[in-house]
């Protein structure tokens, strides 16, 4: 069978330098590793690696003291939580209340290094949280210093306040004596006429509420009746429908709040000093006096 020979058509001048350009660019060309093995997840993990994507930090106000969805059954609440990093810095929390029942409120954050590692504070904030009755949404933000970070950092808690109505509450009373002005006794610059009596005694009677539910917590912890616990269980103060005085950066706001009787005694000035340093001198002796 005779063989058919077919003959190339020679190249041309043009063409076969146009071949040698490319041979010679081709193996010039470096071969990457991921285009040499497509399929070696090795060389897809060393590439994501060497372009690592930078993250800041979260640093959400992490509330310690109280947890999501409790009930509690006094207006003012104490939070005790943590915010920001481990390092020495001064931030603050802001604390916005329930649908702005309660104008916002700024509490220090800050940590503090001491030579016991024991006593070390570690971001730690306590913040005063005013409640209405019936679930409450609260806002913490943590704003820290411009050299940790400029962003904001925020969480959201849930508490229901329930006043307990049944139990007998706490009458305050302002006692004044027979001859007296209305007035106490304050630095120079400072305000000491009756109304001011009125408020430092009804923000102090919040205060003393929420310590001793607070205090209550800590030291028997567990609900009510159940191996010896007692919830925040603290007293009721009296309230009424007047002009709320907690806060200084609202006038004349209408809530419940603690109601302070204004008692006239029928005793002077110098008749209840008297009385009281008799008190004094009489328990400083050690022996008991019905006065």
């Amino acid at each position: 069978m005779a063989k058919l020979a077919m003959r190339r058509k020679p190249k041309t001048e043009n063409q076969r330098q146009a071949a040698v350009t490319t041979d010679t660019a081709t193996s010039q060309r470096p071969v990457s590793a991921v285009s040499a093995i497509p399929n070696d997840p090795s060389s897809a993990r060393n590439s994501t690696q060497q372009t690592p994507q930078s993250r800041e930090p979260d640093y959400q106000p992490l509330i310690l003291s109280v947890h999501d969805q409790e009930w509690v059954h006094q207006r003012i609440l104490v939070v005790y939580g943590r915010a920001g990093p481990d390092v020495p810095f001064d931030g603050q929390v802001i604390v916005e209340h329930h649908n702005n029942s309660f104008p916002s409120q700024g509490f220090p954050v800050t940590s503090i290094p001491s030579r016991f590692s024991l006593f070390n504070v570690d971001s730690h904030f306590k913040a005063l949280v005013h409640l209405v009755p019936g679930p409450n949404n609260v806002k913490f933000t943590f704003i820290p210093p411009q050299q940790i970070s400029t962003s904001r950092f925020t969480s959201r808690i849930t508490l229901h306040c329930l006043p307990l109505l049944q139990n007998p509450p706490i009458h305050l009373a302002v006692v004044l004596a027979n001859d007296s002005e209305g007035r106490f006794e304050a630095p120079p610059d400072r305000p000491s006429t009756l109304d001011d009596a009125v408020k430092r005694l009804r923000m102090a009677a919040y205060l003393w509420q929420a310590y001793t539910a607070e205090q209550m917590y800590r030291y028997f912890p567990g609900g009510p009746g159940s191996n010896g616990g007692s919830a925040r269980r603290s007293f009721r103060l009296e309230e009424e429908w007047a002009n709320d005085t907690l806060s200084l950066q609202e006038a004349d706001v209408w809530r419940m709040t603690a109601k302070v009787h204004i008692v006239r005694s029928e005793l002077t000035v110098e008749g209840i000093f008297g009385r009281r340093n008799i008190i004094l001198m009489v328990r400083d002796a050690g022996t008991s006096c019905y006065c």
